[in-house]
């Protein structure tokens, strides 16, 4: 479980603008805060995975690899798609290193890619 200061809180998450970039096995949105620290979110549905289990075991996973993430004051929201049913996870942070490195480069010139 992420420390309470990196949790985004739902009441931050809606009525805001986020840049967006979509890969197969989820949808990041990001957002710059005015915080000193990076804030993440997990959302992954039933249509993601059936079982509760599995939707945790998604959660702790991107939890886990956000606080590896270097500190650069936004907000994050992950959303996992239903293409994450049939993932393994080093297919899933391939995804996860592509964005980062996209993000520290352009940072802020997000799409689709």
């Amino acid at each position: 479980m992420l420390p309470k200061k990196l949790r985004l809180d739902t009441k931050d998450i809606s009525h805001r603008y986020w840049k967006k970039i979509i890969s197969p096995y989820f949808t990041l949105k990001e957002s710059d805060n005015n915080l000193d620290n990076n804030r993440y979110a997990v959302i992954v549905s039933k249509k993601a995975a059936k079982k509760a289990t599995r939707r945790n075991f998604w959660r702790r996973y991107f939890s886990n690899y956000f606080q590896s993430w270097p500190n650069m004051c936004r907000d994050f929201l992950i959303i996992a798609s239903p293409n994450l049913t049939g993932a393994d996870k080093k297919n899933v942070k391939m995804e996860l290193d592509k964005i980062l490195n996209r993000s520290e480069k352009n940072s802020g010139d997000w799409g689709r890619f």
